[in-house]
């Protein structure tokens, strides 16, 4: 069974969010790991907000790059049939012969961090 799309519960979780769509999009709800769910809860929603709030300020690039490379190591593995890269910098590109756009033609996803009045 297909998960339908899971909106943001908080102006925090964009990063979680995104994630556990381009997963729901990707696979059936029963291929998801609980493993999967927990690590992408865990390790986002890792920067601070004013005063020291935990969690208020998103979820930072690193913790991005981290759960990309620990999707790619799973998919090398065997644990779920996946492939991941984190990409940044002028490697970011719409261009024909892209990274995305690949991923988009071979019917994957992208995440993307975008900028909307701020890093979103």
């Amino acid at each position: 069974m297909k998960i339908p799309l899971r909106y943001q519960v908080s102006e925090y979780d964009c990063g979680p969010t995104s994630l556990l769509n381009a997963l729901g999009y990707l696979f059936q709800r029963e291929e998801i790991s609980p493993e999967l769910i927990r690590n992408i809860m865990l390790y986002s929603l890792d920067c601070y907000g004013s005063g020291g709030a935990p969690g208020k300020r998103g979820t930072s690039r690193m913790a991005m790059m981290f759960l990309s490379n620990w999707l790619e190591g799973a998919g090398k593995t065997g644990i779920l049939p996946v492939e991941s890269r984190y990409l940044s910098g002028r490697d970011v590109s719409m261009d024909a012969h892209s990274p995305i756009v690949d991923a988009l033609h071979r019917n994957g996803v992208a995440v993307v961090r975008l900028y909307l009045d701020g890093e979103h």
